[in-house]
């Protein structure tokens, strides 16, 4: 049971049936345990979290990395996810003795994807406005601001998104020619 924002209201509750429940209550991640009181190698920033290097997501102490709210502070699970992941390469290679700061190196798609035509899009040239609920109306309510695409839209956009003309991948281009000759680096 969840209250309703008029909580202490009779008769404001109601049920909403979920398949999972995630509480964000926006806590400050604790690093106490950490640093100590004590001088330590685990520098802070200003609004308590740790410092790292942004592109190894090194602490200030040999071997240690951090990533996640203990590094941002509150933020979303997508990056927290995103910044372990990262934190689990740079831990390899620490532990293999490799350089933590790699050059990028761009991706691209192996394969050629013919662009689709304008006049093949479905719906508007132009790109589809995300729908949304009124602002009257998600006041004082758990709605859902945005809305999802129409069937339509959801077709027109997947079909810009075919558009990008990945000439690089195209076989018998001289770029592709040129990517097969430098061993795949184009």
């Amino acid at each position: 049971m969840l209250p309703s924002p008029g909580a202490g209201t009779p008769g404001s509750e109601h049920t909403i049936e979920l398949d999972t429940l995630i509480i964000a209550i926006g806590e400050k991640p604790d690093i106490a345990n950490l640093c100590g009181n004590e001088p330590s190698e685990l520098e802070t920033r200003e609004w308590g979290v740790l410092k790292v290097d942004s592109h190894t997501l090194a602490t200030g102490r040999s071997g240690v990395f951090a990533g996640g709210d203990v590094v941002t502070g509150s933020n979303t699970v997508v990056d927290a996810i995103a910044a372990g992941k990262k934190v689990a390469v740079m831990i390899d290679r620490y532990l293999k003795g490799e350089e933590l700061r790699q050059p990028a190196r761009p991706s691209r798609p192996a394969v050629f994807v013919e662009p689709v035509a304008r006049d093949q899009l479905v719906g508007s040239k132009s790109r589809p406005k995300v729908p949304h609920v009124a602002v009257s109306d998600r006041l004082l309510s758990f709605v859902e601001v945005e809305k999802a695409f129409s069937a339509e839209a959801a077709r027109a956009e997947a079909a810009n998104c075919l558009r990008c003309d990945l000439e690089f991948t195209k076989p018998g281009s001289k770029k592709a020619s040129l990517k097969r000759s430098s061993g795949g680096q184009a």
